[in-house]
């Protein structure tokens, strides 16, 4: 299910892209410039992280470029002797397809008085007709009654970080009053700082150029079409206006409508420079050529869209993204028998209930933080909560439990993933053994490294199959507070931690640590399932300021042998 749901992405993206050229060209774009701003959006790195992944953009721009496209078609057929009931057909499909839209995404009701200002001015007269009206508000009310989906089902599964849509606040809440606390999260004085932001976005997806022809493209536009223009900058406006001032961690994704608006900008720029270009040429190329200059022109952009594709390509190739799927297993098969697993909650912790309910896998292992799940007494505690300084962060404390996190308990890494929110941890009351009196025979080895010292060293694969290993180092500090490690396969950067694994500090102070002791770490990382069978030469990293810049240097610990 989750890779046909990726598919789908790709595929509506792709006919977003589709719909905007149709868009393009009921603006009276030519069909060579309509595809190319077209592809412009669909080549920008923003739609096409979208496109990749599970998400709801991809979808919505296909929406969006589907909604414009509908409105474009009823204003090129109001007014038209013989063509009412085509208008009115077209108008209802416009409507349909905005309420549609809202199940993809709430901002776009936003966009709706641009879309208003757009039907009064083309058509006044519309006021009078009052079942025209009520027809579309019958089919916009239509569409949108797939939310009634919320309270008759919703409270079936864990909604977290949105509240349970079976009562009537539960309901607002869960829509129009979503993450009310991170919207205009940002002050009246940061406002042109966050118009910055968006600009250096802007730049991103369509390069500098692509700037500058955009805005040369909307006076350009203007010029043509103006009521389409006020409509197009007034969903322009809103989505930047609104996008920039939302405290969220990804805060482009909530740009794309407005880049799918800046791409009919640019196609109408590059049909500017166009027409000028041809102007200054004239003579026979300009007038009697039209086919060598259609294919010189095609040509050109072409040449201009291949750095947009590779660009892309390149930023969000998803090939070798088995980040969560290798932690997953590796937790799963790291967990002892009857243990209980605090995952996050709702949908950010999802992923590890699916390795239960779908595949059969661990169905011994209790996973908290999911539904009204317990913990079975006695049941050996783990967490996969994001950490911080030796505890579940904020982030990770969201919505669970004070009894599932305890405050006082520590928290000993035991399985790093490839990402630095991806750590297994078991929860103890015992500190854990951070210090000891001697070096292995089998680990030592020593290194300098600065004031740090290097004292033993091993790296085991669990298993000749597994894609884990588990590392063993030992170090001296001396008056160093800490320093960062890192592990390497090859010359692939697995992750990064502080030495001790966030406890040191803490074990400093409650249990305390001498300046010649002997700090030990001890956990296994997990190695991703796209390195090829054979051997790799594992490494680890210490990261230290040298001469005021971060310098790495790598120690081979051993080679790993996949099967």
């Amino acid at each position: 299910p989750a890779y046909r749901i990726n598919a789908m992405s790709a595929l509506l993206a792709a006919v977003g892209v589709g719909f905007l050229y149709r868009v393009n060209r009921a603006l009276s774009l030519t069909p060579v410039i309509a595809a190319f701003a077209a592809l412009a959006f669909g080549l920008s790195t923003a739609l096409w992280s979208q496109a990749v992944i599970a998400e709801v953009y991809a979808t919505d721009a296909c929406l969006q470029a589907v909604t414009l496209w509908c409105l474009l078609q009823w204003s090129l057929r109001v007014g038209r002797v013989g063509a009412e009931r085509a208008a009115r057909r077209w108008f209802t499909a416009f409507a349909f397809v905005l309420g549609a839209s809202l199940g993809t995404h709430l901002s776009n009701l936003g966009f709706a008085p641009a879309y208003a200002l757009f039907v009064l001015a083309r058509d006044p007269m519309i006021v009078r007709r009052s079942g025209e009206i009520l027809l579309a508000f019958g089919a916009f009310a239509l569409a949108a009654l797939q939310y009634l989906w919320l309270p008759l089902r919703g409270g079936l599964f864990d909604l977290y970080p949105n509240p349970s849509p079976v009562s009537l606040a539960g309901f607002y809440a869960y829509t129009i009053g979503a993450f009310s606390n991170m919207r205009f999260g940002f002050p009246l004085a940061a406002f042109p700082a966050r118009i910055y932001f968006y600009g250096t976005l802007l730049v991103d997806n369509f390069t500098l150029w692509g700037v500058a022809v955009g805005g040369l493209g909307m006076w350009a536009m203007h010029d043509r079409h103006p009521l389409a223009w006020w409509m197009l900058l007034g969903v322009y406006l809103v989505n930047v206006v609104f996008s920039s001032q939302l405290s969220v961690p990804d805060p482009e994704v909530f740009f794309i409508a407005g880049y799918l608006a800046w791409s009919v900008f640019i196609g109408f720029g590059t049909e500017a420079i166009g027409r000028w270009m041809m102007a200054r040429l004239g003579g026979r190329f300009g007038r009697d050529m039209p086919r060598l200059r259609a294919a010189v022109v095609a040509m050109g952009l072409i040449a201009i869209l291949i750095p947009f594709g590779r660009a892309g390509f390149a930023e969000n190739d998803r090939r070798t993204d088995t980040l969560v799927d290798d932690f997953d297993r590796a937790v799963l098969g790291a967990l002892p028998p009857s243990s209980a697993l605090v995952g996050a909650r709702g949908a950010f912790g999802a992923h590890l209930p699916f390795w239960q309910t779908v595949r059969g896998i661990r169905p011994d292992v209790t996973i908290l933080g999911q539904g009204a799940a317990t913990r079975p007494a006695g049941a050996p505690l783990y967490t996969a909560v994001q950490l911080f300084d030796g505890h579940p962060s904020p982030t990770g404390r969201l919505g669970e439990r004070a009894d599932d996190l305890p405050e006082d308990a520590w928290y000993v890494p035991e399985l790093l993933g490839n990402r630095h929110v991806q750590v297994l941890a078991r929860v103890t009351y015992e500190p854990p053994e951070l210090v000891v009196r001697t070096v292995p025979p089998t680990a030592r080895r020593e290194q300098v490294l600065g004031e740090l010292r290097l004292l033993g060293l091993t790296a085991q694969q669990t298993a000749p199959w597994a894609r884990s290993v588990h590392v063993e180092s030992y170090w001296r500090l001396g008056s160093l507070p800490g320093a960062v490690v890192s592990t390497r396969v090859d010359d692939h950067t697995l992750e990064a931690h502080d030495l001790g694994l966030g406890n040191l500090e803490r074990y400093r102070s409650e249990v305390g640590l001498a300046a010649d002791a002997i700090v030990a770490e001890r956990f296994d990382v997990v190695l991703p399932s796209w390195l090829a069978a054979g051997p790799h030469r594992f490494s680890i990293g210490v990261s230290q300021v040298v001469e005021g810049r971060l310098r790495t240097t790598w120690i081979v610990a051993g080679e790993v042998a996949l099967d």
